[in-house]
């Protein structure tokens, strides 16, 4: 992310836990963006050390994969999934054609992104 921040004070070695405000000083950008950093890093700790490395809710459970092989579609279905304390949704299904090649590769081509040479032993 660009933009006109002052500078970045964040230092995950510190383990610090919050940004104090003290009278009479200025407040910058970098106490409030110092702050969120913390913030945001805690919760991804957490997250990790609850859910795990990764982990998905039973009852919205996302990123399944589907292979038809009858239409060469790679099918991902939608929902919810945790990787090291980010979560990550996707919200419809979404599919890819699959094209064969010679070997044991294929090429994937979705809506927005191509995968060269994915071993079809991954499905």
């Amino acid at each position: 992310m660009s933009g006109d921040f002052s500078r970045k004070t964040f230092d995950p070695s510190k383990d610090f836990s919050l940004v104090r405000m003290q009278q009479g000083r200025l407040f910058v950008d970098a106490d409030w963006n110092e702050q969120g950093d913390i913030l945001r890093r805690s919760d991804r700790d957490t997250a990790t050390d609850v859910i795990g490395h990764s982990g998905f809710p039973e009852g919205d459970a996302g990123f399944g994969l589907i292979v038809d092989a009858v239409t060469d579609t790679l099918i991902l279905e939608p929902g919810t999934g945790y990787v090291a304390g980010v979560r990550h949704v996707t919200g419809a299904l979404q599919t890819f054609n699959v094209v064969k090649l010679s070997g044991n590769g294929a090429n994937v081509h979705g809506a927005s992104w191509t995968a060269r040479r994915w071993p079809m032993a991954m499905c």
